[in-house]
């Protein structure tokens, strides 16, 4: 009787050692936050410097520290031409919230037909123009096609083709922590 004894008092002995060792993993695994993306996990926008429609070099990162729509367009882009009208909208809506729209007008033409097009539709944000070359780091298969950057550089959200006032709300709202 008293080998099963020990035996069942070793046996007890494993266990409650497994138990107990299972009790301490799920404490201090419980314990420790799920992981979140951080701004280290998205890509850092490529820096670019072109021209304004006055012929000022511009830098994308003289924006950091606030988010940012980089929105790439053509004078001649059918669907950019309709989005124009909420962009302008959204943007002077939330230009002193730490946003802006950075147009970058990719017309081969350049300033000559990009400067009276922005000026006659009153586009109030900087408006870049290209040449038609896309800054490198940037994949545009078509026009409008856009980028959200936040504060710290990171792009958060891409968009290709149109985007709506309530879309740019939502990513714009959730960009900037609010």
């Amino acid at each position: 009787m008293s080998a099963e004894k020990s035996s069942l008092a070793t046996g007890l002995s494993y266990v409650l050692g497994i138990l107990g060792v299972g009790c301490l993993l799920w404490y201090f695994v419980a314990r420790v936050p799920p992981l979140k993306p951080t701004p280290t996990d998205r890509p850092l926008a490529r820096d670019f410097t072109l021209p304004d429609i006055n012929g000022r070099e511009v830098s994308l990162s003289s924006f950091r520290g606030k988010v940012v729509l980089l929105d790439f367009w053509a004078t001649w882009c059918g669907p950019c031409r309709e989005e124009l009208p909420d962009l302008i909208r959204f943007d002077l809506a939330h230009k002193d919230s730490g946003f802006t729209i950075v147009g970058v007008a990719m017309d081969s033409e350049g300033v000559g037909v990009v400067g009276p097009f922005a000026r006659a539709h009153e586009i109030p944000y900087p408006v870049l123009v290209s040449n038609g070359d896309i800054p490198e780091g940037y994949d545009i298969p078509g026009f409008p096609s856009a980028f959200l950057i936040d504060r710290n550089g990171a792009i958060v959200r891409r968009y290709l083709g149109s985007k709506s006032y309530e879309e740019l709300e939502h990513d714009v709202a959730q960009a900037s922590g609010r």
